[in-house]
């Protein structure tokens, strides 16, 4: 069966009314257009409606001007923060984040709507993977402590299943110093999974797989956390970046310095290139630390294989 933009924007108004996705009876409000673009079956229960329906509008939307996003966002209540506000106090969200009055903001989210459902039945298939691959991250939380004996670095993560049955995630970090040698460097999970075939991918970046403790359904989430420490006599490059390898659409990053050896300069790198990371001409914008010596910086739908984080010169 086949269904024209029409119907799948009629769908979509009537699925954005009340609490959106988080609806309850979730299975009555979507109709057979959404279930098609979707890939919801007659035997999925409501929580797996609410999985896959949350999962391809958050897909569709990426491919959408930043504007048109935030009026998906808070069309049918994406976000978060708005897991149980209606619409009129989703509007309001939308109203501080788009910076603009009640009715050109009702008019984004309708904007937003006619270019999802295009999308969905002009250029993409109903059972089209997300780019990315199987999974992509919601969000990422690095931080990096120097004022101890040891550099150590602690990694919060929640990723999203962008496909049925996802049993790991494939994951990879770089130590400049390790030279080669994957004992060079210590890596914990904390919890959320066990750590499976570490093995150098090049000379100082290490690949390894992360075992999920059972499968994730599409647009299940799950969240993890790792420790990484570099063997005692291993100098670290003076940087802190996040490097995704998948979509990301949140990231914060943090250092924290030693009172005694605070930086000369600091600067935060947004969307630059790996072998820019050192240069000291590669642009770049100034930070200060506070008062806990503390330095944090954060960035939104960053670009697969770019860097953003922190950099330092003493």
């Amino acid at each position: 069966m086949t269904f024209s933009v029409a119907d799948v924007v009629a769908e979509l108004k009537l699925l954005r009314k009340g609490r959106g996705i988080h609806a309850p009876y979730i299975a009555d409000r979507v109709g057979p257009a959404v279930r098609a673009i979707c890939s919801v079956n007659e035997n999925d229960d409501p929580a797996s409606v609410r999985r896959k329906v949350s999962a391809r509008l958050r897909d569709l939307s990426t491919r959408l001007s930043p504007d048109l996003r935030i009026g998906v966002t808070a069309a049918f209540g994406l976000d978060e923060t708005l897991h149980t506000q209606f619409y009129k106090d989703r509007l309001v969200w939308a109203e501080h984040a788009l910076e603009r009055n009640t009715r050109t903001v009702r008019r984004r989210i309708d904007q937003a709507i006619v270019a999802l459902a295009e999308l969905a039945v002009h250029h993409l298939g109903p059972v089209d993977r997300p780019r990315g691959g199987r999974w992509h991250n919601a969000e990422i939380r690095q931080s990096l402590v120097l004022d101890q004996a040891t550099p150590d670095a602690l990694e919060l993560r929640r990723v999203v299943a962008d496909d049925d049955g996802l049993t790991e995630l494939d994951l990879a970090l770089t130590v400049t110093g390790v030279r080669g040698a994957v004992d060079q460097v210590d890596i914990d999970v904390l919890y959320g999974g066990r750590l499976r075939r570490p093995r150098m991918e090049s000379t100082d970046r290490v690949g390894y797989r992360l075992v999920l403790p059972r499968p994730l359904a599409l647009g299940a989430e799950h969240e993890f956390a790792l420790r990484v420490r570099p063997r005692a006599d291993r100098a670290i490059e003076p940087h802190f970046v996040c490097v995704p390898r998948h979509r990301c659409d949140l990231c914060e990053v943090r250092v924290r310095f030693a009172e005694d050896r605070p930086p000369a300069r600091l600067e935060r790198l947004a969307a630059v290139f790996q072998r820019d990371i050192a240069d000291p001409n590669c642009a770049a914008d100034p930070l200060e630390l506070d008062a806990s010596c503390e330095v944090g910086v954060r960035f939104t739908d960053l670009t697969p294989g770019l860097a953003y984080g922190v950099r330092w010169f003493r």
